[in-house]
């Protein structure tokens, strides 16, 4: 991740098409990016320089050590380990060590979307949502499975491919990943059930819809409408996905953006409102202490002590 300038700014937002247009080559699809960072290029990666991700995706450890920030929980990572990156997290990486070679997926959130898994409410959106774990460590068979898959998408996924089959071949390849990462969960804890529903289909999108317009819309009814469904619909689906409302998830995205801007930035309280369309001072230092349990001011002053 190359520097963008951002002093007094909110954290940059890093997007797929920064990557493509960074990367030297031409893709049959831009809403999938493959790459491989190893030792001769490790210097171009901009360290203890955070940006927040526009895509989902996962980045896995082949060798050496990387310590890497998912919004602010550190972990050191180590060959099979993987980091689970979802729409508006934000990425840093801290350090690299000099062997470090690392490979990952990156994928589009309308790509994701679009696609349809036959997992129960109960767990699929685990899979696509930031209560998915950050980091893991994979077994050994689901750790090669990966490798293998990635390396297939990176094949496949070139301009000049006319296969009349590639689009379906992207797609098996991306599914074939995620429930290889459901079944290692499965295998270590337990849990996945096989079956098919909606709802998880429902939920992706609404969660995609909030992590482009949580900061000029905050009502339910408003996400209900662009999703074509009634308000009592939408509570009830997503209350059946993650047991959380819609407004909770709505809350929890400005709040954990506030944290960010409070955190890694130089901007006022003041600044901070007007990036997250807040006019009275009062209403938000109260909207943040009722989620939080301390003042905006307060936070930083912790968070930076």
């Amino acid at each position: 991740m190359k520097n963008k300038n951002f002093n007094k700014k909110p954290i940059p937002i890093y997007t797929l098409q920064d990557i493509v247009e960074e990367s030297s080559s031409e893709l049959f699809d831009e809403n999938i990016v493959v790459f491989e960072i190893d030792p001769t290029i490790l210097e171009e990666i901009a360290l203890n320089y955070p940006c927040k991700a526009d895509f989902l995706g996962g980045i896995l450890i082949t060798e050496g050590e990387a310590v890497i920030k998912i919004d602010f929980e550190q972990a050191t990572l180590k060959p099979q380990d993987m980091v689970n990156i979802f729409l508006n997290n934000v990425v840093e990486f801290v350090a690299l060590s000099k062997d470090c070679r690392m490979t990952g997926v990156l994928i589009s959130a309308s790509y994701m979307s679009g696609l349809q898994f036959n997992v129960d409410s109960g767990e699929a959106m685990h899979l696509l949502s930031t209560s998915f774990s950050k980091f893991i460590t994979l077994r050994d068979e689901t750790y090669a499975a990966v490798l293998y898959h990635t390396m297939r998408l990176s094949a496949l996924n070139v301009k000049d491919n006319n296969s009349l089959f590639l689009p379906e071949l992207i797609k098996s390849h991306i599914t074939i990943l995620v429930y290889e990462l459901a079944y290692s969960k499965e295998f270590s804890e337990g849990g996945y059930v096989f079956t098919s529903s909606r709802k998880e289909e429902l939920a992706v999108r609404f969660i995609g819809l909030v992590g482009q317009e949580f900061r000029y819309h905050r009502d339910v009814q408003y996400y209900a409408e662009k999703l074509h469904i009634s308000r009592k619909h939408l509570t009830r689906s997503i209350k059946e996905v993650y047991n959380l409302t819609p407004k909770e998830i709505i809350d929890q995205k400005i709040v954990g953006e506030a944290k960010v801007l409070l955190q890694k930035t130089e901007l006022t309280i003041s600044e901070l409102m007007d990036e997250l369309n807040f006019t009275d001072q009062a209403a938000f230092s109260k909207f943040f202490k009722n989620n939080t349990g301390l003042s905006p001011l307060l936070y930083r002053k912790n968070i930076l002590r």
